[in-house]
């Protein structure tokens, strides 16, 4: 967080000057994709979900432009688009991971839960499309979708570029806009924002070179002439009004929805079900009402969004009881620039909840590992008969819309002759009015999950005394190596707690994951890997800090 009460230095990119460079810009394609965009008419069933034209393409919920609009955003975000902070999806939730090696970005803006796409696309098929296009079909869907996404994709660029405008006024008002910013004064924020003199300029341009590029040139000697507007290829009035009406609005609007969240608690971007063990841990040891939490469906995924700066903390999952430590976790220690801040443990409670007495029960839903753990512990000494249904990720959280349900004839709902097995930590809606916790002998040790804490912090933590330092080396794969190696601990007295090795390291070589206690800037810990510096062909300190908290973590959101 920057310090509230003086204006900071603000970076060459976040200089006014530098945004209005990039707004300009991009003012030229959305004029350049408005007018492709008129030359076809509206064609209204392009937008129509399920019709049947398009069955081939797009899904039965879905119009033909939602498919090509998620078919492109989805090539788009493998080639790493959206990790960029100036691009917003509008399918976030629905994008593979990037294929290409993850690009540490500047951290220019403070993490948020911004994006307006649902609007962009709400006002764009409502009020953009009838106003530039004619009336009727023209049968060129294909054409006039793909003019679709180039336009939607341009604006919501344009939109969220609002934020670094918030964020360059932020740093040189901060003690105006933090007063108002915790006053909760939105309307208070959009007037010191804007600036009608800027807008009124913008208008001008936005008119002047709507009316240029709409011309034909037949004549690159001739002398330029005030164009009849019934010649030009779009009315420049449409874009003028495009801009006054929606695109300036919308964008002041994200502008205010990012300050709002300025001075909160960073986002925390973590690996799995929304009931699973980081974020269970999330919401234990972080307000995650102010922070906001960002699921994710792999560990990738994590790292993406907090070296794209769309979370200032990543939890991933480091080790299961059952499996030990997840390769892909440790592969991406290695790979990319983050430093884990804190290590925490969470070993899973359950506890079965109904509507209906228990006795009433006919069937457990809950997920693999619930059912794994407590299923037979449940059928046992609960509901003898009942019959386990495993759900996936999506409909662990069934239970929820049960609650929903006015318990008028119960057993006309499946709903009220179903249990859930849930973590007890979870909040419960009063409507369930049964429930027994569930303790089997064996769920400890084959439900405990180890998560990291990960974020961009350049250097080391201070000592606090009871430390613990997870690195990774590679050693030639020769024998009496790795007895070197791990001769300079012993040497110099440093408890080495964990060990494993994998061929992660190419031909040749063996990539060691080691855990040790002390802090890496403890003497002897620093003397142990002077000595093991010239052994090993690659050494990376992943992190020191005190495991079991959340203290290094909490103490590097402090410290932004």
């Amino acid at each position: 967080r920057v310090g509230v009460g003086m204006a900071t230095e603000v970076p060459k990119k976040l200089s006014l000057q530098s945004i209005r460079d990039a707004l300009i810009r991009q003012e030229d394609t959305i004029i350049f994709a408005l007018i492709e965009r008129a030359q076809y008419r509206c064609n209204d069933v392009c937008y129509t979900p399920g019709a049947p034209q398009f069955a081939a393409v797009a899904g039965p919920s879905e119009s033909f432009l939602e498919s090509m609009l998620l078919e492109t955003e989805r090539t788009h975000a493998r080639v790493r688009r959206y990790t960029a902070p100036d691009e917003h999806a509008f399918f976030p939730e629905r994008l593979p991971a990037p294929a290409l090696p993850l690009i540490e970005f500047p951290a220019l803006l403070h993490p948020s839960t911004v994006n307006l796409n649902a609007q962009i696309l709400k006002v764009y098929l409502s009020k953009v499309v009838p106003a530039i296009c004619a009336a009727g079909d023209d049968e060129q869907h294909g054409s006039s979708v793909v003019a679709d996404v180039s336009v939607l994709q341009a604006i919501s660029k344009r939109v969220h570029y609002g934020l670094f405008v918030a964020e360059s006024k932020f740093r040189s008002q901060p003690e105006e806009y933090a007063r108002l910013i915790e006053a909760g004064d939105e309307a208070g924020i959009m007037a010191l924002l804007t600036n009608m003199a800027v807008e009124e300029k913008v208008i001008r341009r936005v008119r002047r070179k709507a009316q240029t590029f709409g011309q034909d040139v037949q004549d690159g000697d001739a002398p330029a002439a005030p164009p009849e507007v019934s010649s030009l290829k779009l009315d420049p009035e449409h874009i003028v009004k495009l801009y006054h009406d929606f695109i300036i609005p919308l964008t002041k609007e994200a502008e205010v929805a990012y300050l709002m969240q300025r001075l909160g608690n960073t986002r925390i971007a973590y690996h799995g079900a929304a009931d699973g063990s980081c974020y269970h841990l999330a919401v234990q040891h972080f307000n995650h009402e102010v922070a906001g939490l960002l699921p994710c469906e792999s560990s990738l995924g994590v790292f993406e969004a907090v070296m794209s700066n769309r979370a200032f903390l990543g939890l991933v999952v480091l080790e299961k009881a059952d499996s030990g430590i997840l390769p892909a976790t440790r592969a991406l220690l290695g790979d990319y620039p983050l430093m884990v801040v804190g290590e925490l443990t969470h070993c899973a409670a359950y506890r079965l909840i109904s509507r209906v007495p228990l006795r009433e029960v006919r069937r457990v839903c809950g997920g693999a590992g619930a059912l794994r753990s407590c299923g037979g512990w449940v059928r046992q000494h609960v509901v003898p008969s009942c019959a386990l249904v495993e759900q996936d990720d999506a409909a662990c959280s069934d239970w929820r819309r049960a609650a929903s349900h006015n318990g008028s004839g119960h057993h006309a709902s499946p709903h009220n002759e179903t249990a859930w097995l849930i973590d007890s930590a979870t909040p419960v809606d009063p409507a369930f009015t049964h429930f027994v916790d569930v303790h089997p002998v064996d769920m400890p040790a084959a439900s405990c999950t180890r998560c990291l804490l990960v974020c961009k912090r350049t250097e080391l933590p201070p000592a606090c005394g009871s430390d613990k330092t997870m690195l990774l080396f590679r050693l030639a794969d020769a024998p009496g190596n790795l007895a070197a190696a791990l001769g300079a601990f012993t040497r110099q007295g440093v408890n080495v707690t964990y060990i494993q090795s994998s061929t992660e390291g190419g031909a040749g070589q063996v990539c060691f994951f080691v855990e040790l206690a002390g802090h890496a800037h403890d003497p002897a810990v620093a003397a142990a890997l002077s000595e093991l510096t010239p052994i090993a062909s690659y050494l990376k300190v992943l992190g020191s800090y005190t495991p079991g908290t959340a203290s290094t973590a909490l103490a590097s959101i402090a410290a932004r």
